[in-house]
């Protein structure tokens, strides 16, 4: 079901407290997207929030950096995803009060491309700071964190929700196909995987 801002809220609204970055405003531009009622067990419920991300991060000093922070000097930039920083700490927030949020995570670059899980399971390595917008982006304020924490869509599927891996093998492969046609790997312009 449709839960979240972007759902609900006008457009001129949103703008009023796009740089507003108090505990409410950031509930009301972070709800997330969805929220998920189980028909076979009504006690699953939950918010859940859809992310993509298709640019990997490129720079060896700031993997370099986050590998540090992790204490995983094997984790490299095909494992390190990203989300807002504000999303997240929303997300966390509402964790924090028992209310149960899921993040649904396609990342282009991944070796599993789309995985699953209770945002609890999000731990961040790295934290960036930037909050100016520039001519090239909002320069939104983002977390880096370990992908390979989370648990593939069909995982979370069978564990979370009792589903047989052979009923939702094919689903999952077709997401995979479609959002990988749809959402390709974005190498940004200064990586050195980048091709025009």
């Amino acid at each position: 079901m449709d839960y979240g801002a972007e759902k609900y809220i006008p457009r001129d609204s949103h703008e009023l407290i796009r740089y507003v970055h108090t505990k409410t405003a950031r509930h009301i531009k972070f709800a997330p997207d969805f929220f998920v009622a189980d028909k076979r067990n009504r006690r699953r419920v939950y918010l859940l929030e859809y992310k993509c991300t298709q640019t990997p991060l490129y720079s060896r000093s700031r993997i370099a950096r986050i590998q540090g922070q992790s204490g995983r000097p094997d984790l490299d930039w095909s494992e390190i995803g990203q989300m807002e920083a504000e999303a997240c700490d929303n997300y966390m927030a509402l964790a924090a009060m028992g209310i149960h949020v899921v993040v649904l995570n396609y990342c282009a670059y991944h070796r599993r491309l789309l995985v699953c899980d209770f945002i609890e399971k999000v731990k961040p390595l790295h934290r960036d700071h930037v909050t100016l917008p520039t001519t090239s982006g909002s320069r939104t304020p983002f977390i880096n964190f370990d992908l390979s924490a989370l648990r593939a869509l069909e995982e979370f599927l069978v564990e979370a929700h009792e589903f047989e891996m052979k009923d939702i093998k094919a689903f999952c492969d077709a997401a995979r196909t479609r959002l990988l046609r749809e959402l390709p790997v974005k190498h940004h312009p200064n990586s050195p995987l980048y091709r025009e």
